[in-house]
């Protein structure tokens, strides 16, 4: 090819990257005044009617852990049961949860041992254990990390509008607050804040398993559990079971901060796990995002290599540069509209998120290629390690346990732990729940995993489960 042909395919590619990068600015824009209207019509203090349930899968001691699960128990919502799973007992978490649900004596709690997983994720299948585990007098059900702190009015934010027609679920997005202002945190914040204000007022299908809510009616008329076994992503099946089911309604109000202190080989396993795991459960999402994470980056970046020289080139070098400057013009402007809404959404936390605005603010392009790199490594490698357990996904999300460990410290958002676990209306299947007023335990034996099981199991040859399937709803074979 000659370099007039190169010229052109570079400036081709150059326009694609600067109108997707016009979308997103727009979407950052839309996040901003989205989040901002909300604060100016906050949450009613009102009583809402029906039981909720927060459910928390634990393993391992994330920072501040204390802090955040007290954050869940005391919620101002008037009527909730507040479930925490952890693998086993000999979980560092285990005593730590223990100890503070004893705390809190007018708190109605639950502490289930799930055992450990064999043919799905492991926090699938703790959830898959609190789920199964439901009295009968629970409407909503609410999620949350064990590593974010939620504010008082969570919940209440989370449910409030479930009963609206036409919403099938609701969610919030975590923003990870630096321990410490070291570069592998930095690029973190910056990469991760990014993925925030593409969630807005408008109609998707994004759930974050960290922080959302479902009325239980719908959990169970979509089948979310029956989703959600044989997988590894929480979140990512969720939404794809609920496909059908209507709006899934954004939250700013609860946006939930998340204390992150990373080394790199955890921050690159992070990394890893995000984009491998939308690469297997959203490939879609995953190939538009990469496509235009590569185009911008390699846009911006010979961009910028230019610049000495593009009095000498003239012509297409002088576009190059110009087209670097546009994207990272728009690559700033979308990190103030972000970094103002979260200053107003969360000013308790200005003066810590100080340094970490700053380096979004002005040197976000270098978050950018962490991100290219974590797009580009889901192509190439098929493992994971998640909380100290390794995992092979295969093509159609089905995945195998190749080893864990029992870390004592977690980093955050996902790096570090090990349980037991019942069946409905809280009667465990191997074990007998020690009732404490409102508070019970429960355990499940290791060689008894009825929710392990992957939906395409005992399917007929055609990929079609005999199971009775909402009206519109199909499950398909992924293809291999």
């Amino acid at each position: 090819m000659t370099i007039g042909s190169l010229a052109a395919v570079y400036l081709a590619i150059a326009a694609i990257a600067l109108i997707h990068a016009g979308l997103i600015t727009a979407q950052a824009y839309e996040f901003r005044r989205y989040a901002l209207s909300r604060l100016k019509h906050p949450t009613v203090a009102a009583p809402l009617g029906g039981r909720a349930a927060i459910i928390v899968t634990c393993r391992g001691l994330d920072l501040g852990l204390t802090e955040n699960l007290r954050s869940l128990f005391e919620q101002d919502y008037d009527d909730y049961v507040l479930i925490l799973v952890v693998d086993h007992r000999d979980d560092p978490a285990y005593e730590l949860i223990e100890r503070l649900c004893h705390s809190y004596p007018d708190r109605a709690w639950r502490l289930i041992v799930a055992g450990a997983a064999r043919n799905c994720g492991q926090k699938v299948h703790n959830l898959l254990s609190a789920t199964s585990a439901l009295s009968k007098d629970i409407e909503y059900l609410a999620f949350a990390d064990s590593d974010t702190r939620t504010g008082r009015s969570w919940l209440r934010q989370l449910v409030q509008h479930l009963d609206t027609p036409g919403v099938a679920a609701a969610t919030a997005y975590r923003w990870l607050v630096p321990a410490r202002p070291t570069l592998t945190n930095l690029l973190l914040h910056s990469l991760d804040a990014g993925v925030a204000t593409v969630i807005g007022p408008a109609r998707h299908h994004f759930v974050w398993g960290g922080s959302w809510a479902i009325r239980r009616e719908t959990f169970e008329r979509f089948r979310v559990a029956a989703a959600w076994r044989g997988t590894l992503s929480d979140d990512l099946v969720a939404a794809r079971a609920l496909h059908y089911a209507g709006r899934i309604r954004f939250e700013p109000e609860a946006l939930a901060p998340t204390v992150i202190d990373y080394e790199w080989p955890d921050l690159l396993s992070f990394v890893h796990r995000q984009f491998a795991l939308g690469r297997r459960y959203a490939p879609d999402f995953w190939a538009v995002a990469t496509l235009a994470a590569v185009a911008q980056q390699g846009v911006f970046w010979i961009g910028l290599a230019l610049l000495p020289s593009a009095v000498v080139l003239g012509g297409w070098g002088a576009w190059a540069v110009a087209a670097s400057i546009a994207l990272y013009a728009m690559q700033v402007g979308r990190a103030f509209l972000r970094q103002d809404a979260v200053r107003q959404l969360l000013p308790d936390y200005t003066q810590r998120l100080a340094r970490a605005r700053t380096f979004d603010l002005w040197l976000a392009p270098l978050a950018g290629l962490l991100g290219c790199w974590g797009l580009i490594s889901a192509l190439v490698s098929p493992r994971i390690r998640w909380r100290g357990i390794h995992y092979r996904v295969f093509a159609d999300g089905r995945i195998a346990v190749l080893d864990s460990t029992i870390t004592p410290v977690a980093g955050a958002a996902g790096e570090g732990q090990t349980a037991r676990e019942p069946s409905v209306d809280g009667t465990p299947a191997g074990g007998t729940p020690l009732p404490v007023g409102n508070h019970s335990y429960a355990t499940h034996p290791f060689d008894a995993h009825p929710f392990d099981s992957h939906p395409f199991d005992s399917a007929p040859s055609g990929g079609q489960t005999s199971a009775k399937l909402p009206p519109g709803v199909r499950l398909r074979r992924a293809r291999r």
